[in-house]
């Protein structure tokens, strides 16, 4: 079991490692990245050599007390990095995808000590909206979905690419996602100079969302598949996280502690049969709300579908 769990974290942060030895970033981050893939390494080699040692030369005893050392030892390192891995795999831009989207282009902002990208697309529109995509997508990802339907938009729209991701350098962590969502409101606000701004998130993005609407002046919010509390989402997958456990997590993302500051008009839509983020997570969000409310449940299609489907993009780009 204990070597089993090794194993399973080096399979699910293989793509981080593989952009971390292959990106021209230098960035603490990616520094960090690599010296978790090595400790595992050398934990995986102890965990073999200690339980070589423990079945030819201990006693019951000490092979119990041994076992469990290194149990909590391997439980320890995963449950700090698990998070992580599970939550953000980096990606690249292709850059010649942005040829094919009318009215985009790539832009970067120099923010809190590092290079944050997004794409813009532009109609020269009064109104402007931060779209906080999901989980392993890309700027270049929302954009896909938004474009074909952009020339009815009564919104521009600022799709962010979080750190790591496209262009943008910096440490996954929550508090500098925090930080990037604040430079990119005060970018629109402040250089583009946009007078009314909504606010967009899907699926983990919906955290980075309802983290501005709480803490700006918001015209409009709109959640795809969204979730009360990211610990809740990580317990549908192993209901462990827990204190002390939860301690241990990265990203808690509390949407729904955010949810009783926002005073804009906010649009919820979820999917009934969603395996990745429970539709429950999102009902149970939406409780905490005091503001104007619309949930809008879509029947069938899935997680992905949210981000698609023609609920949510009417109700981003305003149309």
């Amino acid at each position: 079991f204990n070597l089993s769990l090794l194993i399973f974290f080096l399979y699910m942060n293989f793509a981080q490692m593989i952009f971390c030895f292959q990106t021209k970033i230098n960035s603490f981050s990616v520094v960090i990245r690599i010296v978790i893939f090595v400790l595992l390494c050398i934990e995986l080699l102890s965990s073999i050599v200690f339980l070589i040692m423990s079945l030819k030369k201990a006693k019951i005893l000490k092979k119990c007390l041994l076992a469990l050392a290194e149990l909590a030892l391997t439980s320890i390192i995963f449950m700090f990095t698990l998070v992580d891995s599970f939550c953000f795999y980096p990606a690249y831009y292709n850059e010649n995808d942005i040829n094919s989207f009318d009215n985009s282009t790539i832009i970067n902002i120099e923010a809190n000590n590092n290079t944050y990208s997004a794409i813009y697309m532009n109609n020269n529109l009064d109104t402007i909206t931060l779209f906080f995509v999901g989980n392993g997508m890309r700027a270049i990802d929302g954009a896909k979905h938004l474009n074909s339907n952009f020339e009815k938009s009564t919104t521009d729209v600022l799709i962010i690419d979080y750190p790591m991701f496209g262009d943008s350098t910096g440490y996954l962590s929550q508090k500098h996602l925090f930080k990037q969502a604040d430079a990119f409101y005060d970018y629109a606000k402040n250089t583009l100079n946009y007078s009314v701004i909504n606010v967009a998130g899907f699926s983990i993005g919906t955290g980075m969302a309802n983290y501005v609407a709480s803490h700006y002046e918001v015209n409009k919010l709109t959640l795809g598949a969204p979730y009360d509390n990211f610990i809740n989402v990580l317990n549908t997958y192993a209901n462990v996280f827990y204190p002390p456990v939860s301690w241990t997590c990265n990203f808690k993302f509390p949407s729904d502690e955010f949810a009783k500051d926002i005073t804009c008009e906010t649009t919820i839509i979820y999917v009934l049969d969603d395996k990745i983020v429970p539709c429950e997570l999102a009902l149970s969000l939406s409780k905490y709300y005091t503001c104007p409310l619309t949930l809008i449940e879509l029947k069938q299609g899935g997680h992905k579908s949210v981000v698609s489907s023609e609920e949510f993009v009417k109700s981003v780009l305003g149309y």
